[in-house]
């Protein structure tokens, strides 16, 4: 005998767990250039996180880090 209830049950449980499951969480990110004395911070304590299935954008104005948070995020810089 095939228990829908208990399917369903079920099923709702691994949405739950799928949701509340962390895809990306960063803690602290700081990037720093330096050039000879003088260093200038471009990312300053940033946390956040991220869980499965949530949209997110990354928004601000011409030069305020993004293209830079990127670039950490994929490892390049």
């Amino acid at each position: 005998m095939y228990n829908t209830k208990y399917h369903y049950l079920e099923f709702n449980k691994f949405i739950f767990n799928y949701l509340s499951f962390n895809m990306l969480v960063v803690q602290h990110l700081t990037k720093t250039y330096t050039s000879g004395n003088k260093s200038l911070t471009v990312l300053d304590d940033v946390s956040f996180e991220i869980k499965a299935g949530e949209t997110f954008s990354i928004v601000g104005p011409s030069g305020s880090g993004k293209t830079t948070f990127i670039r950490v995020m994929r490892r390049v810089r």
